[in-house]
């Protein structure tokens, strides 16, 4: 396994969850800058002190050593101006009454604002400010702070206002003009202390450092209704989730294929894609032009398979049971194209690693548009839109499935469910936890009349499908961010039996017909005979709206509206 290419997925983020994610960091569109020092600190410039890259808790983290000099360490651009910027903060020792600071709007070290962790007294979080080299406490407030204890800490500068949180609490805010820009840096006051997992998150447009491409998953939270004059028509066949967006994504460093091979073009008076196939190489580029009719082909290692301009594959030509497009392989990408017809899944990757899949149309097959199986990890998928998937008995089609002892590290990054007949997403036996970014999962469980269960996220499922193994529970941490499900026939964020820790931050459902958030905290899985007690899921910053919910066996944290 590529540790490299596992750092470079998971790299940018937004949010961090040590008890649940060990580690590995999950991410907003937001985000401006972050770092996990998996590979170094070379985007910091250190001022004094004694700075290194140390092992901790299972990753890597910043270490400041010396206890007998104010040291500070700078990242970022001091043209910000509305950002957050939090991390995770153990101080190893305080070394007498001292402070350990996160910085923001840092001009230079006589001139910046500070969330500070200040051990007098038991503890005091304070926001301090320096103005021309004059320091002043701002607000502080009375908390717990020890030695050798991890706090996730954020100093959130909007304007003239000022805000302090420490573990997800607000603690204390303040108001202040003497500071309107600036980068961010970490402070150690004879101290010593570990960094990690440090997250700076724009406010507004006027600080990026990238194009913000992502869409709001609140667009249409006040219509209960289907809009069917967009993308819902499964005749028309229309990907709204392309439009105004770049084709790079955010999160999907090291996947897909090098392109440095030959170019085999597939269309009118050109090969067949079976043919092109079967002869590319690895490094080789697949072109599709128009529309093409295929029977099923398989990928193996570093292939791309891209579309020209509306280019499309039927797999109307398969068998029946057939699937459209199968990857055995790594690091492959497909992007650009409408795939649609197959007699099964539109695309099924099993035991493959490390593939990509950006803007793709998947609609009209017979079972679940995209599924990853068997092994399958750290596969990317991004702005992809998988609707319409519908066979005769509405059993099998969801719009995207990870399941059937998947590998760990799948992301999936702005794209859409909508009206397949069974689950938009579906982790049944799943073996790995999977991270969504940005995804609306809306009105699934029925097709033409044909009904299927019709969850919007279906979290896990009892594993009863292993050779050699008795029926159980495989405990996973699913996380999802800024994910939205409206208007589905079952629940929107549904447990299905997921025995692990799921969080849901800033998630909303919205008219889902059962519940809006189905996670109680017992259930009796019919697979396992006999009752079991759950995993408490994480309800950050959470909406539930026009539906009810069983939220027992979930914990729910920060501004949570609706339950």
């Amino acid at each position: 396994m590529n540790k490299n290419k596992i750092a470079s997925i998971f790299l940018a983020t937004s949010i961090f969850t040590t008890t649940i994610l060990g580690h590995q960091q999950v991410f907003a569109s937001n985000n401006i800058f972050a770092d996990n020092f998996q590979s170094g600190s070379k985007n910091w410039k250190t001022n004094k002190g004694s700075w290194s890259i140390v092992n901790y808790n299972n990753s890597k983290a910043y270490y400041q050593s010396s206890t007998n000099v104010e040291a500070s360490s700078t990242a970022g651009k001091t043209s910000w101006k509305n950002y957050s910027v939090e991390s995770e903060v153990t101080i190893e020792k305080f070394n007498g009454s001292k402070r350990v600071m996160i910085c923001g709007r840092y001009a230079n070290k006589n001139n910046y604002y500070a969330i500070s962790l200040y051990n007098k007294d038991g503890g005091t979080l304070e926001i301090r400010s320096k103005v021309n080299g004059k320091s002043k406490t701002l607000k502080k407030a009375k908390v717990s702070i020890k030695e050798n204890t991890l706090y996730k800490v954020k100093l959130e500068l909007n304007g003239n206002t000022i805000k302090a949180y420490l573990n997800g609490k607000l603690i204390t805010t303040a108001t202040d003009t003497s500071l309107s820009k600036g980068s961010i840096g970490i402070i150690t006051s004879k101290a010593s202390a570990k960094f990690d997992n440090i997250i700076v998150s724009s406010l507004d447009k006027n600080t990026s450092n990238r194009n913000d491409n992502s869409n709001s998953n609140t667009n249409n939270n006040n219509n209960t209704t289907p809009n069917t004059s967009n993308n819902t028509n499964s005749n028309n066949n229309t990907n709204n989730t392309t439009s105004n967006t770049t084709s790079t994504g955010t999160y999907g460093n090291g996947t897909g294929a090098t392109t440095n091979g030959t170019i085999i073009i597939v269309g009118d008076n050109e090969t067949t894609l079976e043919k092109a196939v079967s002869s590319a190489k690895s490094g080789d580029t697949i072109l599709i032009k128009g529309t093409v009719k295929s029977k099923s082909v398989t990928l193996k290692d570093n292939i791309t398979l891209k579309g020209e301009s509306g280019a499309k594959i039927d797999f109307s030509n398969t068998s029946n049971g057939a699937r459209g497009i199968t990857i055995t392989g790594n690091n492959n990408t497909i992007k650009d194209l409408e795939i649609c017809n197959a007699k099964d899944n539109g695309i099924y990757v099993t035991g493959g690693n490390y593939n990509r899949f950006e803007n793709l149309d998947i609609h009209n097959n017979a079972d679940t548009g995209l599924q990853i199986s068997n092994g399958a990890s750290y596969n990317y998928i991004y702005n992809c839109y998988s609707h319409h998937n519908v066979d005769s008995k509405g059993e099998n089609p969801d719009g995207f499935a990870v399941k059937l002892h998947s590998g760990e590290g799948n992301v999936f990054e702005k794209c859409k469910a909508e009206y397949n007949v069974d689950d938009g997403w579906d982790f049944y036996a799943a073996h790995g936890a999977v991270t969504l970014i940005n995804c609306e999962s809306n009105y699934n469980g029925e097709v033409n009349g044909i009904k299927g269960d019709g969850n919007g996220f279906k979290l896990g499922g009892v594993d009863n499908k292993e050779s050699g193994k008795a029926a159980h529970l495989d405990p996973l941490n699913h996380v999802l961010i800024n994910c939205s499900a409206k208007g589905n026939k079952r629940n929107g964020f549904d447990r299905n039996n997921q025995s692990g820790v799921v969080t849901m931050k800033n998630c909303i459902a919205d008219s889902n017909e059962a519940k809006n958030y189905n996670w109680p905290l017992k259930g009796k899985p019919s697979a396992l005979g006999h009752e079991v007690t759950f995993g408490k899921a994480i309800i950050e910053d959470c909406i539930s709206k026009n539906g009810s919910n069983n939220i027992t066996g979930a914990t729910l944290s920060g501004n949570c509206q609706g339950f």
